[in-house]
């Protein structure tokens, strides 16, 4: 039903809508999906030096700084394709980092790619929590590590203005 209304472009029922979340809350169905993500492969990523940023030696750094180098990912890069809403993305199963080439620019400062790095940092230790029913990528306490990073007011004005034009 819901793949049909999507066809028809119209909204499916609340209750076809409840069932699907029940069936993909599931934990055995979570656990089968992030097995065959596991053994589909690898993240496709393009390297981490970039032509205006080194993801890896942000990587370095803010692990250093803020993480006390605690925080493991297996691989950091650009991503293949240019997306404006989704800058960043920390992937759990395979724990590696993608950031939008967008963000290599030179028109892009430091401290943006830097907060970018560190948001997707912590999602690696931040789990994604549930909310009666509700996933939440970003929990309270997320959000309150979020703004503790120091260039946190200055990332979101420049991203706010940098992606709001692309739009």
């Amino acid at each position: 039903m819901i793949l049909g209304c999507k066809v028809m472009r119209r909204k499916p029922r609340r209750r076809f809508l409840q069932a699907y979340e029940l069936f993909r809350n599931d934990p055995w169905v979570l656990e089968s999906v992030r097995e065959r993500r596991r053994q589909k492969g690898r993240k496709h990523i393009a390297g981490d030096g970039g032509n205006y940023h080194s993801l890896r030696e942000i990587y370095r750094e803010i692990n250093d700084r803020y993480f006390n180098s605690q925080v493991e990912i297996s691989k950091i890069g650009w991503g293949l394709r240019k997306s404006w809403d989704r800058l960043g993305h920390f992937d759990p199963i395979h724990q590696t980092i993608t950031l939008s080439p967008v963000l290599d620019s030179p028109t892009v400062p430091r401290y943006v790619v830097c907060y970018i790095v560190y948001h997707e940092m912590l999602h690696a230790i931040f789990e994604d929590t549930s909310s009666r029913g509700i996933r939440r990528h970003h929990p309270p306490e997320f959000r309150m590590a979020e703004k503790a990073y120091p260039d946190f007011v200055s990332a979101k004005k420049f991203l706010a203005g940098y992606c709001g034009k692309r739009r």
